[in-house]
Protein backbone atom coordinates (compact mmCIF):
# COMPACT_ATOMS: atom_id res chain seq x y z
CA UNK A 1 0.00 0.00 0.00
CA UNK A 2 2.31 2.40 0.90
CA UNK A 3 4.45 1.86 -2.83
CA UNK A 4 1.51 2.43 -4.47
CA UNK A 5 0.79 5.53 -2.17
CA UNK A 6 4.33 6.59 -3.39
CA UNK A 7 3.67 5.91 -6.81
CA UNK A 8 0.52 8.21 -6.89
CA UNK A 9 2.34 10.81 -5.09
CA UNK A 10 4.78 10.78 -7.96
CA UNK A 11 2.18 11.63 -10.56
CA UNK A 12 1.03 14.99 -8.42
CA UNK A 13 -2.41 12.99 -6.83
CA UNK A 14 -2.47 13.57 -2.79
CA UNK A 15 -3.37 10.57 -1.08
CA UNK A 16 -5.00 9.75 1.95
CA UNK A 17 -4.81 5.89 3.16
CA UNK A 18 -6.55 3.35 5.64
CA UNK A 19 -4.37 4.24 9.07
CA UNK A 20 -1.87 1.70 10.18
CA UNK A 21 -2.43 1.53 13.72
CA UNK A 22 -5.61 1.56 16.16
CA UNK A 23 -5.93 1.89 19.98
CA UNK A 24 -6.68 -0.99 22.12
CA UNK A 25 -9.52 -0.59 25.25
CA UNK A 26 -6.60 0.98 27.39
CA UNK A 27 -5.92 3.48 24.61
CA UNK A 28 -2.43 2.21 23.86
CA UNK A 29 -1.47 1.95 19.80
CA UNK A 30 -1.57 -1.59 18.48
CA UNK A 31 -0.62 -2.34 15.30
CA UNK A 32 -3.99 -2.63 12.64
CA UNK A 33 -2.91 -5.84 11.61
CA UNK A 34 -3.11 -7.04 15.13
CA UNK A 35 -6.23 -5.60 15.51
CA UNK A 36 -7.61 -7.20 12.42
CA UNK A 37 -6.75 -10.47 14.43
CA UNK A 38 -8.95 -9.66 17.57
CA UNK A 39 -11.81 -8.71 15.45
CA UNK A 40 -11.67 -12.12 13.87
CA UNK A 41 -12.18 -13.49 17.60
CA UNK A 42 -13.90 -10.92 19.39
CA UNK A 43 -18.07 -11.17 20.70
CA UNK A 44 -20.70 -8.98 19.95
CA UNK A 45 -19.84 -8.23 23.91
CA UNK A 46 -16.41 -6.78 23.47
CA UNK A 47 -17.65 -3.02 23.02
CA UNK A 48 -13.94 -1.59 22.36
CA UNK A 49 -13.48 -3.81 19.29
CA UNK A 50 -17.06 -2.70 17.83
CA UNK A 51 -16.51 0.85 19.16
CA UNK A 52 -12.96 1.05 17.54
CA UNK A 53 -15.13 -0.76 14.33
CA UNK A 54 -17.22 2.20 13.78
CA UNK A 55 -14.53 4.50 14.07
CA UNK A 56 -12.61 3.53 11.53
CA UNK A 57 -15.77 3.11 9.23
CA UNK A 58 -16.52 6.61 9.83
CA UNK A 59 -12.75 7.79 9.27
CA UNK A 60 -13.25 5.77 5.91
CA UNK A 61 -16.12 8.06 4.79
CA UNK A 62 -14.64 11.23 5.88
CA UNK A 63 -11.23 10.22 3.61
CA UNK A 64 -14.04 9.55 0.69
CA UNK A 65 -16.23 12.62 0.77
CA UNK A 66 -12.47 14.58 1.20
CA UNK A 67 -11.22 13.10 -2.18
CA UNK A 68 -12.04 13.35 -5.59
CA UNK A 69 -11.80 9.89 -6.45
CA UNK A 70 -11.15 6.89 -4.48
CA UNK A 71 -8.98 3.92 -5.75
CA UNK A 72 -9.75 0.21 -4.54
CA UNK A 73 -6.76 -1.93 -4.26
CA UNK A 74 -8.89 -5.44 -4.88
CA UNK A 75 -6.04 -8.01 -4.65
CA UNK A 76 -6.63 -11.54 -4.48
CA UNK A 77 -7.80 -12.53 -0.61
CA UNK A 78 -10.16 -15.59 0.96
CA UNK A 79 -9.87 -17.58 -2.30
CA UNK A 80 -11.46 -14.68 -4.70
CA UNK A 81 -9.41 -13.16 -7.56
CA UNK A 82 -9.58 -9.30 -7.31
CA UNK A 83 -11.75 -9.33 -4.15
CA UNK A 84 -13.87 -6.59 -3.05
CA UNK A 85 -15.03 -6.26 0.72
CA UNK A 86 -17.90 -5.60 2.53
CA UNK A 87 -16.43 -2.32 4.18
CA UNK A 88 -14.94 -0.90 0.23
CA UNK A 89 -18.38 -1.81 -1.04
CA UNK A 90 -20.00 0.53 1.10
CA UNK A 91 -17.26 2.95 0.50
CA UNK A 92 -17.70 2.74 -2.91
CA UNK A 93 -21.78 3.38 -2.74
CA UNK A 94 -21.07 6.26 -0.57
CA UNK A 95 -18.34 7.82 -3.39
CA UNK A 96 -21.00 6.98 -6.35
CA UNK A 97 -23.75 8.78 -4.14
CA UNK A 98 -21.27 11.76 -3.53
CA UNK A 99 -20.14 12.08 -7.67
CA UNK A 100 -16.79 10.79 -6.89
CA UNK A 101 -14.82 8.72 -9.48
CA UNK A 102 -14.15 5.02 -8.28
CA UNK A 103 -11.12 3.40 -9.76
CA UNK A 104 -10.24 -0.63 -9.49
CA UNK A 105 -6.47 -1.76 -9.79
CA UNK A 106 -8.08 -4.70 -10.97
CA UNK A 107 -10.80 -6.41 -12.94
CA UNK A 108 -14.33 -6.84 -10.69
CA UNK A 109 -14.07 -9.89 -9.39
CA UNK A 110 -16.71 -12.37 -9.55
CA UNK A 111 -18.65 -12.14 -6.44
CA UNK A 112 -22.27 -12.44 -5.28
CA UNK A 113 -22.56 -8.67 -5.52
CA UNK A 114 -21.09 -7.81 -8.90
CA UNK A 115 -24.19 -6.86 -10.30
CA UNK A 116 -23.75 -3.94 -7.44
CA UNK A 117 -19.94 -3.23 -8.27
CA UNK A 118 -21.25 -3.01 -12.07
CA UNK A 119 -23.70 -0.59 -11.55
CA UNK A 120 -20.88 1.75 -9.87
CA UNK A 121 -19.52 1.95 -13.19
CA UNK A 122 -15.86 1.86 -11.73
CA UNK A 123 -12.91 2.80 -14.16
CA UNK A 124 -10.45 -0.64 -14.25
CA UNK A 125 -6.88 0.63 -14.53
CA UNK A 126 -5.53 -2.98 -14.63
CA UNK A 127 -2.26 -2.16 -12.82
CA UNK A 128 -1.65 0.89 -14.67
CA UNK A 129 -1.98 4.42 -11.99
CA UNK A 130 -0.98 6.95 -14.89
CA UNK A 131 -4.79 5.66 -15.95
CA UNK A 132 -6.06 7.44 -12.60
CA UNK A 133 -6.51 11.61 -13.16
CA UNK A 134 -8.60 14.68 -14.48
CA UNK A 135 -9.93 13.04 -18.07
CA UNK A 136 -10.61 15.68 -20.96
CA UNK A 137 -12.25 14.16 -23.87
CA UNK A 138 -11.27 16.01 -27.67
CA UNK A 139 -14.08 15.88 -30.07
CA UNK A 140 -11.57 15.26 -32.75
CA UNK A 141 -8.63 12.75 -33.43
CA UNK A 142 -6.42 15.47 -35.03
CA UNK A 143 -2.88 15.04 -33.55
CA UNK A 144 -2.24 18.95 -33.35
CA UNK A 145 -5.65 19.78 -31.68
CA UNK A 146 -5.45 16.96 -28.89
CA UNK A 147 -2.01 18.07 -28.40
CA UNK A 148 -2.85 21.58 -27.51
CA UNK A 149 -5.53 20.78 -25.56
CA UNK A 150 -3.01 19.14 -23.45
CA UNK A 151 -0.67 21.38 -23.49
CA UNK A 152 -3.43 23.90 -22.47
CA UNK A 153 -4.74 22.00 -19.88
CA UNK A 154 -1.14 21.02 -18.57
CA UNK A 155 -0.12 24.70 -18.43
CA UNK A 156 -3.31 25.88 -16.82
CA UNK A 157 -3.39 23.66 -14.00
CA UNK A 158 0.42 21.82 -13.63
CA UNK A 159 0.16 20.02 -10.65
CA UNK A 160 -2.91 17.42 -11.70
CA UNK A 161 -2.87 14.48 -14.17
CA UNK A 162 -4.70 15.34 -17.15
CA UNK A 163 -5.41 12.28 -19.33
CA UNK A 164 -6.20 13.64 -22.79
CA UNK A 165 -7.71 11.73 -25.21
CA UNK A 166 -9.09 12.45 -28.90
CA UNK A 167 -12.69 10.73 -30.00
CA UNK A 168 -14.41 10.79 -33.02
CA UNK A 169 -17.26 13.00 -33.32
CA UNK A 170 -19.56 14.82 -36.07
CA UNK A 171 -19.01 18.47 -36.16
CA UNK A 172 -22.80 18.73 -37.26
CA UNK A 173 -21.51 21.55 -39.74
CA UNK A 174 -19.84 22.53 -43.06
CA UNK A 175 -16.38 21.24 -43.79
CA UNK A 176 -15.54 24.56 -44.15
CA UNK A 177 -17.19 26.65 -42.14
CA UNK A 178 -17.83 30.02 -43.50
CA UNK A 179 -18.87 32.11 -40.25
CA UNK A 180 -17.90 32.44 -37.01
CA UNK A 181 -21.54 31.66 -35.97
CA UNK A 182 -20.89 28.33 -38.15
CA UNK A 183 -17.45 27.57 -36.51
CA UNK A 184 -18.95 28.01 -32.97
CA UNK A 185 -21.78 25.59 -33.10
CA UNK A 186 -19.34 23.05 -34.71
CA UNK A 187 -17.03 23.56 -32.02
CA UNK A 188 -19.56 23.00 -29.32
CA UNK A 189 -21.02 20.16 -31.26
CA UNK A 190 -17.94 18.75 -30.70
CA UNK A 191 -17.15 19.42 -27.39
CA UNK A 192 -20.67 18.17 -26.49
CA UNK A 193 -20.57 14.68 -28.74
CA UNK A 194 -16.93 14.33 -26.97
CA UNK A 195 -18.65 14.61 -23.51
CA UNK A 196 -21.55 12.21 -24.06
CA UNK A 197 -19.38 9.87 -25.46
CA UNK A 198 -16.84 9.75 -23.15
CA UNK A 199 -17.82 10.74 -19.59
CA UNK A 200 -14.89 12.71 -18.84
CA UNK A 201 -14.33 15.38 -17.06
CA UNK A 202 -14.09 17.79 -19.66
CA UNK A 203 -15.42 17.84 -23.15
CA UNK A 204 -13.33 20.13 -25.92
CA UNK A 205 -14.62 20.97 -29.73
CA UNK A 206 -12.21 23.11 -31.67
CA UNK A 207 -13.51 24.19 -35.11
CA UNK A 208 -11.55 25.99 -37.45
CA UNK A 209 -13.86 28.27 -40.21
CA UNK A 210 -14.02 31.78 -42.40
CA UNK A 211 -15.35 35.37 -41.74
CA UNK A 212 -15.41 38.00 -43.97
CA UNK A 213 -14.49 41.37 -42.36
CA UNK A 214 -15.01 43.90 -45.34
CA UNK A 215 -13.40 43.00 -48.42
CA UNK A 216 -11.11 40.14 -46.87
CA UNK A 217 -11.61 36.92 -45.35
CA UNK A 218 -10.17 35.41 -42.30
CA UNK A 219 -9.61 32.19 -40.89
CA UNK A 220 -9.57 30.99 -36.90
CA UNK A 221 -10.42 28.43 -34.51
CA UNK A 222 -13.05 28.62 -32.22
CA UNK A 223 -12.94 26.68 -28.85
CA UNK A 224 -15.36 25.21 -26.56
CA UNK A 225 -14.75 23.74 -23.18
CA UNK A 226 -17.81 22.33 -21.65
CA UNK A 227 -17.24 20.94 -18.01
CA UNK A 228 -19.39 17.50 -16.82
CA UNK A 229 -21.34 19.60 -14.53
CA UNK A 230 -22.72 21.98 -18.05
CA UNK A 231 -20.54 24.76 -18.21
CA UNK A 232 -19.18 26.38 -20.49
CA UNK A 233 -15.98 28.17 -22.07
CA UNK A 234 -15.57 29.77 -25.09
CA UNK A 235 -12.31 30.85 -26.71
CA UNK A 236 -10.42 31.41 -30.02
CA UNK A 237 -7.01 31.75 -31.85
CA UNK A 238 -5.91 34.05 -33.59
CA UNK A 239 -7.75 35.19 -37.19
CA UNK A 240 -5.27 35.00 -40.41
CA UNK A 241 -5.79 36.28 -43.79
CA UNK A 242 -7.24 34.08 -45.56
CA UNK A 243 -5.13 35.48 -49.72
CA UNK A 244 -7.58 35.76 -52.52
CA UNK A 245 -5.53 32.76 -54.22
CA UNK A 246 -6.36 30.66 -51.28
CA UNK A 247 -10.06 31.87 -51.25
CA UNK A 248 -10.47 31.11 -54.97
CA UNK A 249 -10.16 27.55 -54.28
CA UNK A 250 -12.28 27.53 -51.18
CA UNK A 251 -14.95 29.35 -53.18
CA UNK A 252 -15.02 26.14 -55.56
CA UNK A 253 -15.74 24.09 -52.82
CA UNK A 254 -12.53 23.20 -50.97
CA UNK A 255 -11.09 23.35 -47.04
CA UNK A 256 -8.40 26.26 -46.20
CA UNK A 257 -6.02 23.00 -45.41
CA UNK A 258 -6.46 21.67 -49.02
CA UNK A 259 -6.33 24.99 -50.67
CA UNK A 260 -2.80 25.18 -48.64
CA UNK A 261 -1.64 21.41 -49.70
CA UNK A 262 -2.71 22.76 -53.48
CA UNK A 263 -0.44 26.09 -53.32
CA UNK A 264 2.26 24.90 -51.44
CA UNK A 265 2.49 20.90 -52.55
CA UNK A 266 1.72 19.88 -49.42
CA UNK A 267 -0.23 16.68 -47.70
CA UNK A 268 -2.38 16.62 -45.02
CA UNK A 269 -0.91 19.87 -43.72
CA UNK A 270 -3.70 20.59 -41.55
CA UNK A 271 -2.66 18.12 -39.22
CA UNK A 272 1.02 19.66 -39.12
CA UNK A 273 1.72 23.23 -39.34
CA UNK A 274 -1.77 24.30 -40.89
CA UNK A 275 -2.60 27.61 -42.18
CA UNK A 276 -0.79 29.79 -39.40
CA UNK A 277 2.58 27.97 -39.28
CA UNK A 278 2.95 27.55 -43.56
CA UNK A 279 1.67 31.08 -44.36
CA UNK A 280 4.21 32.75 -41.78
CA UNK A 281 6.95 30.05 -42.70
CA UNK A 282 6.79 28.49 -38.91
CA UNK A 283 7.35 31.81 -36.67
CA UNK A 284 3.81 31.11 -35.18
CA UNK A 285 2.88 27.71 -34.24
CA UNK A 286 -0.50 25.96 -35.05
CA UNK A 287 -0.32 23.90 -32.52
CA UNK A 288 0.40 27.28 -29.81
CA UNK A 289 -1.76 29.42 -31.36
CA UNK A 290 -4.82 26.36 -30.26
CA UNK A 291 -3.03 25.95 -27.17
CA UNK A 292 -3.55 29.66 -26.30
CA UNK A 293 -7.11 29.18 -27.91
CA UNK A 294 -7.77 26.61 -25.47
CA UNK A 295 -6.57 28.66 -22.56
CA UNK A 296 -8.67 31.71 -23.35
CA UNK A 297 -11.99 29.53 -23.10
CA UNK A 298 -10.48 27.90 -19.55
CA UNK A 299 -10.97 31.91 -18.45
CA UNK A 300 -14.25 30.27 -17.30
CA UNK A 301 -13.17 27.89 -15.34
CA UNK A 302 -10.20 29.44 -13.98
CA UNK A 303 -12.07 32.52 -12.80
CA UNK A 304 -15.51 30.89 -12.21
CA UNK A 305 -16.84 33.34 -9.63
CA UNK A 306 -17.13 36.10 -12.88
CA UNK A 307 -19.44 34.51 -14.80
Amino acid sequence: MEKIKKELEDLKHKVDMPPLGITDENGNPIPIIDYYKIRKSATEGEKWVWDRKEEAMKKHFDKVAWSDAILVLNYDKNGIKNYVGANTLMEMGLALYLNKKIYLLNPIPEISYKEEILGMKPIIINGDLKKIGMTVAVGSRNPVKVSSVEKAFNTVWPNENWIVEGTDVSSGVSDQPMSDEESIKGARSRAKQALEKTGADYGVGQEGGIQKIGNDCFVNGWMIVIDKNGNEGIGSTIKMIVPPKMMALVNEGKEVGTANDIIFGLNNSKQNAGHFGILTNGFIDRTGCYKDGIISALARFIHPELF
